[in-house]
């Protein structure tokens, strides 16, 4: 179901313009556009990573989803607060974006892993 709902964000992309413009009626639809297009990746990871939150969310261990989000906020998002302190990181739209973006990859690998933890020891149950 994720992949078929990916594949229909991928399929519709000719008509985001149309929808920004005349649905959104939002007036700089090139930037918000590119903007879009920065993050659709990382949205699609996003999407099949909902789907390990979701296992867990089902499976009554929403104990993992705590740890996906102390280890992602305290080590990637953490990383980036010292960095803004520190004036190595200047935050900016695009930075942003991109932070985020990642962030959510980063999440995506952790829920991965915690993801296999639970398969592996749920089948030794």
């Amino acid at each position: 179901m994720t992949g078929i709902i990916c594949l229909l964000w991928i399929v519709l992309i000719p008509l985001y313009k149309p929808f920004m413009l005349h649905v959104l009626g939002y007036s700089d639809v090139d930037k918000l556009f590119s903007l879009v297009m920065t993050l659709f990746v990382f949205y699609i990871m996003y999407a099949f990573q909902n789907v390990f939150d979701a296992t867990f969310y089902g499976a009554g261990r929403t104990d993992y989803m705590l740890f996906e989000s102390v280890i992602t906020n305290t080590v990637y998002y953490g990383g980036f607060f010292i960095a803004y302190l520190m004036g190595a990181w200047i935050p900016t739209l695009t930075g942003i974006a991109l932070m985020f973006g990642f962030g959510n990859a980063f999440d995506s690998v952790v829920s991965w892993l915690a993801y296999r933890h639970f398969m592996k020891h749920r089948l030794l149950d």
